[in-house]
């Protein structure tokens, strides 16, 4: 079923006019609701209000029409012109683009929480300050879905200057999060264009034609997708993705909703068939129990949609930290995603409470949306974000932070403070205290500084995270250096990055291979950014190859206690330039630079026996406010040096 002519004509005009519609009588409306959505949609409503003999008495025509009064539309019919029967745009908008997508029952749930969200969630609505700004937010062009066998891809600007739609009207839109998958798909758009570009809709790949069904399926006309609305230059000229490439997360931060295609392998590997294959024509799964919160939990989401394929690329990330709205289409059903709540077909609403608790739980994903609406952010839901960013894969490992600088760049007013390569000032000691689980090469992202996580490309965690983080700071930050490569852009590509801080250099002896668990009694143990060579050249480094150990250099940087245990965290650096050994033995850079190449973490009271009594002991001799190196000495004797000195990492 179509839109007749009269219809598709007023849908451009009825902001601008009166009368807008009108039908010489019910009988005529009937009539011309057999083969057009919006008077199916007209007959419904005003049967809704009026007897059926009534509307069906043909001695008289009685004209019914649809009025637009201040961008309010009703429903009027002369058999009583006191009753207006109200209508919605977005139920025209629904009626009008959906009639060019086949009926599915898996977009009426999805129509469902589209609806309830913008209707009922405030938190989800752009504030008022953002949408005064929308005129620069929005995308330089977008795709027209009000056709048929064809892809119309539109210049906004050029729009909006020829009158033909409002910013209001093209600010409705919805985006795509795909993979492109590592053959390039053909479709591509290859050069810029004046007010509209046309491609037949069949020369497109199977993942943007169910998006373009979605999105006409819940009632949104516009939809952006990178491949189609950024010029894609093959002879070396980027202008276009300079320009439209940085805006990426300005242009999901304002979607009315992003659909996710996260169950697809590429571009050619449709999503549509394999979740509607977990739907029955009641919209829910043929083998889903009913709708019980109580069964929903967040280790479930994070399982079927965090490790889903598309969750491993690591644009998309930020692609769904900064949507408002995200629709995820996997291959156990449809599930849900916005500021306020996260939902499934299966199994309704998600328990919010593990959902809202960023520092208890890893499916916290950070929401830029949310942060905004409460101008709140949790001091270690940046860590949570950021280790489970470390998960994602790139083709290119430079791009990590790029990737990244949308995400950052939008809460950076929320958290208010300096960004500093994937870290943030005012909690960059905390920042430092990550390591890596298992390094995956001996090379480091090149221009970015060893002591940020940023720096390695296998996946991370950070020691606050933890069940004992380390409470007790030991060290002090001084001063840091960034030099981005152009201009003051701290959040792009970097030259280098020093670190100015002061501490209490120590020495150890570490295995250049960690176990893999902790031996019981024992938790002295090294994390490595690098893979270590214990037969070192370097004979100031004192190896022991027998036991495949090394002296190292370290900076203890805090102290974490519970009723039991102590654990001491430090970085373990590597001297840059030449090397002397000072009067302690301890290996020393002459020019005081160091490189970050692992961490290490030690348990003090593990060593005793009796671990309970000499924590006791601990506590009552020292108290539980404060450590220091001095009083941590007499448990580890010659493990610590005393003189705190200033030292440059990078």
């Amino acid at each position: 079923m179509t839109c007749d002519s009269s219809c598709r004509s007023f849908l451009s005009t009825f902001r601008h006019t009166d009368l807008v519609r009108t039908w010489s009588s019910y009988n005529a409306l009937e009539r011309a609701a057999s083969k057009c959505e919006i008077c199916k949609l007209c007959m419904r409503r005003v049967a809704s209000y009026y007897e059926p003999e009534t509307l069906g008495d043909s001695s008289k025509d009685r004209e019914i029409r649809v009025k637009c009064e201040k961008g309010r539309l009703t429903l009027e019919c002369e058999i009583s012109p006191s009753i207006h029967v109200p209508m919605s745009a977005r139920d025209l908008r629904i009626a009008t683009i959906g009639s060019l997508t086949p009926a599915k029952d898996i977009l009426e749930q999805a129509n469902n929480w589209l609806w309830r969200c913008t209707t009922r969630h405030g938190e989800c609505r752009i504030e008022p300050r953002l949408a005064e700004m929308h005129i620069r937010m929005l995308p330089k062009r977008l795709i027209d879905l009000m056709h048929h066998d064809s892809v119309v891809i539109i210049d906004c600007r050029d729009w909006i200057a020829n009158n033909t739609l409002s910013l209001d009207e093209l600010g409705q839109y919805c985006t795509l999060s795909y993979r492109w998958g590592e053959t390039p798909h053909d479709c591509v758009l290859k050069e810029s264009f004046d007010m509209l570009l046309e491609m037949p809709l069949e020369s497109m790949p199977q993942v943007f034609k169910d998006a373009f069904t979605v999105a006409r399926g819940i009632g949104i006309r516009f939809i952006w997708i990178d491949a189609l609305c950024i010029v894609q230059s093959t002879a070396g000229n980027d202008k276009d993705w300079l320009e439209e490439g940085y805006r990426m997360g300005t242009i999901y931060a304002n979607s009315t909703c992003t659909i996710a295609a996260t169950c697809s392998l590429h571009a050619n590997h449709g999503f549509l068939a394999l979740a509607e294959g977990e739907f029955s024509g009641a919209g829910y799964r043929t083998d889903a129990a009913p709708a019980d919160p109580n069964q929903a939990n967040s280790s479930e989401y994070f399982r079927i949609v965090s490790e889903a394929p598309l969750n491993e690329r690591g644009w998309v990330m930020q692609e769904r930290a900064l949507s408002r709205r995200v629709i995820h289409f996997t291959e156990q059903g449809l599930f849900w995603e916005c500021c306020v709540q996260k939902a499934s077909d299966r199994h309704g609403d998600f328990d919010g409470g593990n959902d809202r608790g960023p520092c208890r739980h890893k499916e916290s994903l950070l929401s830029v949306s949310r942060a905004r609406q409460t101008r709140h952010l949790c001091p270690v839901e940046w860590f949570h974000f950021i280790k489970q960013y470390s998960w994602a894969k790139f083709t290119y490992p430079q791009d990590r932070l790029i990737a990244l600088s949308s995400v950052a760049r939008a809460i950076q007013p929320i958290i208010r403070s300096e960004y500093l390569v994937g870290l943030w000032r005012n909690d960059l000691i905390r920042g430092l205290e990550w390591h890596c689980f298992h390094p995956e090469t001996g090379l480091r992202t090149a221009n970015v500084p060893t002591w940020s996580w940023a720096s390695v490309t296998s996946r991370i965690e950070f020691t606050s995270l933890q069940i004992n983080p380390l409470t007790t700071k030991l060290v002090e930050i001084l001063d840091v250096e960034i030099q981005p490569e152009k201009g003051n852009d701290s959040y792009g590509y970097l030259l280098q990055g020093k670190l100015k801080i002061q501490g209490t250099l120590a020495r150890t002896i570490l295995s250049t291979e960690p176990p893999k668990d902790f031996p019981m009694g024992c938790r002295t143990h090294p994390f490595w950014d690098e893979v270590q060579d214990y037969a070192s050249t370097n004979t100031l480094l004192k190896t022991n190859p027998r036991f495949k150990e090394r002296l190292y250099t370290v900076l203890p940087t805090g102290v974490g206690t519970d009723w039991i245990h102590t654990d001491v965290g430090a970085l373990i650096l590597e001297p840059i330039g030449d090397i002397k050994i000072n009067e302690r033995g301890v290996p020393e850079s002459l020019s005081r630079q160091y490189r970050r190449i692992g961490w290490l973490q030690t348990d003090i009271f593990l060593l005793y026996d009796n671990a309970r009594d000499a924590k006791r002991e601990f506590l009552k001799k020292y108290g539980n406010s404060h450590i220091d190196l001095l009083k941590l000495r007499e448990f580890r004797e010659s493990w610590m040096e005393c003189d705190p000195t200033e030292i440059f990492i990078v």
